[in-house]
């Protein structure tokens, strides 16, 4: 058959302006020659610029095709691409993706040698813009490029046709499912696999798959709320793949086993179908749909899924079988089978370990067991010191897994302190002990804050008169003699340097530099900072303490060299450029990083190097000095088993409070109640002016970029509750002809995400928009009144003893979860320092009653304010600083 292109590629283009030439340019520089490709833009109903990008590219090119159509979901879009496609090959690329300039070169090459053994050849999908790295499918592209045999490489799965090439005439008549708005591709290239039942794999092309947001979630997590996950996916995707397979082959091959039950197990592992998707019968219908399935698949491939836990495949494997289970008790195992190749055992439970460290010659250790719900079982965890067996402390750590509101698993907290005392050598081993049986637990996961990688064998950390060592889940203390510390360097070194580890031989060499730099340094190194492009904050006000007060330490301040800041911070000490080789040295030798913000790059610049030097960080400590009270419950994101601060500064007695009483886990030994170091700079020189300032919304985001730390709008940003309130406050009429009368200005000035995207506010000339370098402190000075929704900063004014409103119209929604923070201690009706509205013109009635009575500070408020600071001195950089000598030492 004679094709008049080797390529068609059809995108279904919908609300992708900002991407969509650069996915277009990418396939125009492909190195086969874009006269061979035949490009088919399918405009499904975009309500942007798409469509007119689309069809400016159309009148330079001929090959390119455009077809506008009303907005029909992308299935629709597609199947009319592929009525015109004219391509001897075709792919179905989104349009905010991109080719690199090599790929259809290589695809091309690849098929034409291998015509007539497959179908559909494959391509690595690597992430990029909000995300780095590779797609979980990628395993099946190691090693060299081939045709894959997919009844003996069965757990190769393919699912997306946008990373995927096939041929013209192996798609046929088959179409995509226009009932379906996920696993669309999958239903699709299942029906073209089983054809020839083979997949070519690329492995040195690339697919590069753009995620929109920084830490996007997953394809369940954002697919959650819809009603089509459910119901119409199970019934049109996974039963009729099912029924058509049975019907073509008269069985289920493995390799459609696999990827069914690769849906299914994403399914299995949601904790909960949120309230309102589906009704009472429509959930008890869709329950009894996924575990019929089960029926289908061999145990086999349930046991080899490769992205949930032992415990998930316990419970998948219970609903299958029923009552099949059977129990074998051995001396140190209990085996729990439904099947000869579905076995469980006690010893697999996975040991935690989330802290390690040794104090005053006592070893510490933290962690966590997930203990499976076998039937009718209790299970205690227990420890060993040197073959002594004791009960483990436990911590509630209300850590639980569950599917579909089903309990499957739960982990138990402990925390253990084991003195070393003379003893050369001592040894820990977890247990789980279960019908009097005492079982070994064999298996254990170093989280990040051990101090140990996982990665070399040879890994140990010193501490002390001792070398720690983690071997499977024993950990191993032996007292360090000169000559152990050199030996255990050399081995670990070596192990190094000849491993295929990624970045090993660097690791290496930023050991020996650390090493050697530390000879030479004489002052302890803190690094110190606020925002990664924007000081101003807690972090600007200890720097200043420090360079003033003392020179025995090497304090920096660490900021972004474009930073308009930057040359400002220059003329107070010294400054290191944010991300440079530098910082990452000197963020290996400090003894302490001191932060207004928890960001991980913010505390860890080395992330994507520290394995290699995971045990000389780990001497590093973590001063949080927040950015602003902690008034919400904020534990999920700064809780200690996700930030592990060292020191935890707070301000308010209440807050303080919150953060020891509450899930945080930290020690009080690691909450300071001291006071903000800014607090020491705040001064007052007010004038009649009335300050703005709301918070963000993180579910208003976009993507960061890490280069200019800016994120990006939501597209549908001015559709908003929050730009509407805000947009329409400061053009309101009556509050702008109030502040005529009685003689105050007001200011505009949001939170610093929003900063870079003012122009997207209707400015008047009575409203001035602050700058983003503005100083807060200056702001808190200046104004008579501050008003705000949910802001911490705000609590800065209040230090002052000036009146504050807050305007809460988006309540509910930021409470729902989709924000990090969740309602706190502090309720502003009952305890914040000024009235609470919740809409546009009781906000606004309140600021003219205020300006109304020149902008007084209220009883009831002064005397709130007065019981809820620590502090009113200017004394919190010193205690701040007395706190991090205390934990220096240790």
């Amino acid at each position: 058959m004679d094709y008049k292109y080797k390529f068609s590629v059809v995108m279904a283009v919908y609300n992708v302006e900002l991407f969509l030439n650069e996915a277009i340019d990418s396939l125009i520089a492909q190195s086969i020659g874009f006269k061979n490709i035949q490009l088919i833009l399918v405009d499904d109903g975009t309500p942007d610029n798409s469509g007119k990008i689309c069809d400016e590219y159309a009148e330079k090119y001929s090959n390119i095709k455009v077809i506008h159509k009303k907005n029909g979901g992308v299935s629709s879009a597609r199947n009319m691409g592929v009525e015109v496609a004219e391509g001897k090959y075709i792919n179905f690329m989104d349009p905010d993706d991109i080719l690199p300039p090599d790929t259809l070169r290589k695809i091309w090459k690849f098929f034409e040698a291998h015509f007539d053994e497959t179908d559909v050849v494959a391509i690595p999908m690597i992430f990029f813009d909000g995300r780095k790295g590779g797609h979980i499918l990628n395993y099946k592209f190691e090693g060299k490029s081939r045709v894959v045999d997919l009844n003996k490489e069965w757990d190769y799965i393919q699912l997306s046709m946008s990373s995927a090439f096939v041929k013209k005439e192996a798609l046929g008549d088959l179409r995509f499912d226009t009932r379906l708005s996920h696993c669309e591709d999958a239903k699709v290239m299942q029906r073209i696999l089983l054809e020839k039942q083979t997949m070519g794999v690329v492995t040195n092309a690339r697919y590069m798959y753009r995620r929109r947001t920084d830490g996007v979630k997953s394809a369940v997590q954002s697919s959650a709320g819809n009603f089509n996950y459910y119901l119409p996916t199970v019934k049109y995707y996974s039963y009729e793949t099912l029924e058509y397979t049975l019907k073509r082959c008269g069985k289920l091959p493995k390799f459609i086993q696999y990827i069914l039950m690769y849906d299914l197990q994403w399914r299995f592992k949601m904790s909960e179908i949120p309230e309102g998707v589906l009704t009472a019968e429509e959930t008890e219908e869709y329950f009894s749909l996924i575990v019929g399935l089960l029926k289908y698949f061999d145990d086999e491939i349930i046991m080899t899924q490769r992205h949930i836990y032992s415990d998930y495949k316990y419970y998948i494997l219970s609903l299958k079988h029923r009552d099949k289970l059977q129990k074998e008790v051995t001396k140190n195992n209990i085996i729990y089978s439904f099947s000869d190749v579905a076995k469980f055992k006690v010893s697999s439970f996975r040991v935690n370990f989330e802290m390690l460290d040794v104090v005053d010659n006592i070893l510490n250790i933290e962690g966590k067991v997930s203990i499976v719900k076998f039937p009718y079982e209790s299970c205690e965890l227990h420890y060993s010191v040197n073959g002594e067996l004791k009960k483990c402390p436990l911590i509630d750590r209300k850590i639980k897994s569950e599917s579909l509101s089903t309990l499957v698993s739960e982990s138990v907290g402990f925390k253990v302190q084991i003195p070393l005392g003379d003893a050369e050598k001592t040894e820990v081993a977890f247990f789980a002990v279960t019908d009097g049986v005492n079982v070994p637990l064999r298996r254990s996961v170093l989280r990040t804050f051990i101090p140990i990688t996982a990665k070399y064998k040879n890994a140990y950390y010193k501490k002390e008169n001792w070398i720690i060592s983690i071997n499977k889940s024993k950990i191993i203390a032996c007292e360090a003699t000169p000559k152990r510390k050199f030996a255990r360097e050399v081995k670990l070194l070596l192990e190094m340097f000849f491993s295929k580890v990624r970045k090993s031989r660097k690791a290496v060499l930023n050991r020996i530099a650390i090493r050697v730099v530390k000879f030479f340094k004489k002052r302890p190194i803190w690094l110190i900072s606020d925002r990664a492009s924007v000081a101003g904050d807690n972090g600007e006000a200890f720097f200043r303490y420090m360079v003033e007060n003392h020179k025995e330490i090497d304090a920096r301040f660490v900021i972004m060299r474009k930073s308009t800041d930057y040359k400002r911070l220059c003329k107070i000490g010294p400054v290191i450029k944010r991300n440079s080789y530098k910082h990452k040295l000197y963020a290996a030798m400090s003894s302490n990083i001191i932060s207004s913000h928890a960001e991980n790059e913010i505390y860890n610049p080395n992330f994507s190097e520290v394995q290699g030097i995971k045990d000389i960080w780990s001497h590093t400590k973590f001063v949080f000095l927040q950015h602003g009270i902690t008034q919400n419950d904020v534990s999920g994101w700064l809780g200690k088993y996700s930030k592990n601060f060292s020191g935890f500064v707070t301000a308010a007695k209440p807050e303080y409070n919150s953060i020891i009483e509450g899930n945080y886990y930290y020690d009080h030994g690691q909450v300071w109640l001291t006071g903000f170091p800014r607090f020491d700079r705040l001064y007052d020189d007010s004038l009649k002016c009335i300050t703005l300032m709301p918070t963000w919304r993180k579910y208003l985001s976009g993507k960061w970029d890490v280069e200019t730390d800016v994120w990006t709008l939501i597209p549908d940003f001015e559709e908003s509750d929050y730009f509407k309130f805000y947009n329409g406050l400061i053009n309101h009429s009556r509050l702008l002809s109030a502040a005529e009368k009685y003689g105050y200005k007001i200011n505009f000035f949001p939170h610093p995400t929003l900063q870079p995207h003012m122009d997207i506010f209707d400015k008047n000339d009575k409203v001035e928009f602050l700058s983003k370098g503005t100083e807060y402190r200056d702001i808190y000075a200046k104004s008579s009144l501050v008003l705000t929704d949910y802001s911490s900063a705000v609590f800065d004014f209040a230090y002052l003893r000036k009146p504050i409103i807050y305007t809460q119209f988006d309540k509910e929604e930021f409470f729902a979860g989709t924000h990090i923070a969740a309602q706190g201690y502090f309720e502003p009706e009952r305890d914040g320092f000024g009235e609470v509205e919740y809409d546009l013109d009781s906000t606004v009635d309140r600021i003219i009653e205020y300006m109304e009575n020149g902008c007084e500070l209220k009883d009831k408020y002064r005397e709130r304010i007065d019981n809820f600071f620590a502090f009113n001195d200017k004394e919190n950089c010193k205690r701040v600083y007395e706190k991090i000598m205390e934990i220096t030492k240790k």
